[in-house]
């Protein structure tokens, strides 16, 4: 493996390499050897997220009147499976 990446040019940083692991978490999904699951946290986060009830209390710019709280159980459940 080191061979082919020194081939390519790569540079790897100590530091930051882990090797021999059976599971790792990357971009909100962890890689095991059964598979690609989402990340539990973040399933578990989008379960509590509370819906706003109107744009006060929303953060950013969002125009939450639109979206329905039907959706966030419809993105949870896909994300879940």
């Amino acid at each position: 493996m080191f061979a082919r990446l020194r081939m390519h040019n790569f540079k790897l940083q100590p530091d930051k390499c882990e090797f021999l692991k059976q599971e790792i978490t990357y971009l909100g999904h962890r890689l095991t050897p059964e598979g690609l699951f989402p990340d539990s946290d973040k399933v578990i986060t989008i379960r509590k997220f509370l819906i706003p009830t109107n744009t006060c209390n929303s953060r950013d710019s969002w125009v939450w009147q639109v979206i329905r709280g039907d959706l966030f159980q419809i993105l949870a459940t896909l994300l879940t499976h």
